[in-house]
């Protein structure tokens, strides 16, 4: 009996270092009439290991990320190495990582600014690293963001609003609440 408690415990805490590992933020706050408080998008935060999370962001149906000289940016604490291509984003290059942004709604500290690699975009995912980066690290982003998904007739800036706060992942949960019940419904069988 001990034995297996031990294993438990033990699977719990592999489990923890997991727990915090992703953050969803919406895109809903913009600079174009009408959409004013609509929500655009969302932004994934993932830990992909020490010092490297993911960023990926994804538009909501009618929406897309304009790529032909938008933007993506975003506030961390972290120091960032500032030039081009840094951080990599698979498929998209863009003109520089700079510091203090356009201010639509706010200075952000990074900017990757002019993108190319086609008109517009549904999802943008990219790679930021630094020593010891992790989610909490992150507070707002903003990009710019064109109504519909095919031209872009209609273009603006959304935001986000707060900053990230990481949130436990949920199969770590789902897992460690499944492990739990299967010890209560067995504790109960067996007296």
């Amino acid at each position: 009996m001990r034995l297996r408690l031990l294993f438990v415990l033990l699977m719990l805490a592999i489990a923890v270092p997991f727990a915090s590992a992703d953050t969803i933020l919406d895109l809903n706050v913009t600079n174009v009439a009408g959409y004013t408080h609509t929500l655009i998008g969302t932004v994934d935060l993932h830990q992909v290991s020490t010092g490297v999370v993911q960023v990926t962001l994804t538009a909501q149906p009618g929406f897309s990320f304009k790529l032909s000289g938008g933007d993506v940016m975003f506030n961390t604490s972290a120091s960032l190495v500032t030039g081009k291509n840094s951080p990599s984003i698979s498929g998209i290059s863009y003109l520089t990582l700079a510091s203090n942004g356009p201010a639509p709604f706010g200075k952000f500290n990074y900017d990757l600014r002019n993108l190319s690699g086609g008109v517009n975009a549904t999802t943008i995912t990219f790679l930021v690293s630094a020593n010891n980066l992790t989610v909490a690290d992150f507070g707002s982003f903003g990009v710019h963001f064109c109504v519909g998904t095919s031209g872009c007739a209609l273009t603006g800036f959304a935001a986000t609003t707060g900053t990230a706060v990481p949130e436990p992942g949920t199969l770590s949960l789902l897992g460690t609440g499944i492990v739990g019940l299967a010890g209560f419904f067995r504790r109960r069988l067996l007296s």
